[in-house]
């Protein structure tokens, strides 16, 4: 282990509402790398999802939300 942490990467799939171009992709893609513990997100207005890549002992799933909320989008809710 290096420096006594312990890191665990975990893949995140949100369903996004709203986008309709690249320059949403980026927005988003912006707001959810400055969340805590997110490694990499990739963002696609064509599959209307983020993947993203996040240390999971940091990250909070609401977090994840309220960055694509604050963006300007939504995120849907699996049921």
């Amino acid at each position: 282990m290096h420096r006594g942490e312990q890191e665990e990467i975990e893949e995140v799939v949100l369903s996004i509402k709203g986008m309709t171009c690249e320059k949403c992709e980026a927005a988003i893609k912006s707001a959810l790398l400055n969340c805590n513990g997110v490694k990499d997100a990739k963002v696609s207005y064509k599959e209307a999802n983020a993947v993203i890549k996040a240390d999971a002992y940091e990250t909070d799933y609401d977090e994840l939300i309220e960055a694509v909320e604050s963006a300007g989008f939504s995120v849907v809710e699996e049921e």
